[in-house]
């Protein structure tokens, strides 16, 4: 996630509480909507353990965006333009190793979700109702999915 200064921060004192909402499909007629619902801990990782298996466009933007502070221009002020400059040069600099670990650090933060129950709900228009199924963990392992009725 990008690093936020402060907020980032805190988030990553100790383990935090956190859901996420995970949404895909179109509730239209013949088609069908998938949701992923999930409830755990997040726990900081360091970067140097991720960074090799995260895919750079996933990071340019990020590390772009904290040079563009360094400018000192707000978001308001800066051009679009000289941003996008920011953003290929930025492109260059990753793609050829240019880009230091403490620069890395300083915008991006590394973490691991460890969920504790997940939901999936699957439905569309043409069914009579959502299917919805729970996993929940207890201690180190998964008890076997169950459904969740009727809706």
């Amino acid at each position: 996630m990008k690093n936020r200064g402060h907020g980032s921060d805190l988030l990553f004192v100790d383990d935090q509480y956190m859901s996420f909402l995970y949404t895909f499909g179109k509730y239209l007629p013949g088609q069908k909507v998938e949701q992923w619902r999930a409830q755990g801990l997040c726990q900081p990782i360091r970067l140097q353990e991720i960074i090799s298996y995260v895919q750079p466009h996933t990071i340019v933007e990020m590390v772009a965006s904290v040079r563009a502070n360094k400018e000192g221009d707000s978001r308001s002020d800066m051009d679009y333009s000289h941003f996008v400059e920011l953003v290929q040069q930025t492109r260059l600099d990753l793609d050829n190793d240019e880009v230091s670990m403490m620069e890395l650090e300083e915008a991006v933060r590394g973490w691991r979700f460890v969920p504790i129950q997940v939901e999936r709900m699957v439905g569309g228009p043409d069914q009579m109702m959502w299917d919805r199924s729970e996993w929940v963990r207890e201690g180190d392992h998964w008890v076997k999915p169950h459904r969740l009725m009727p809706f």
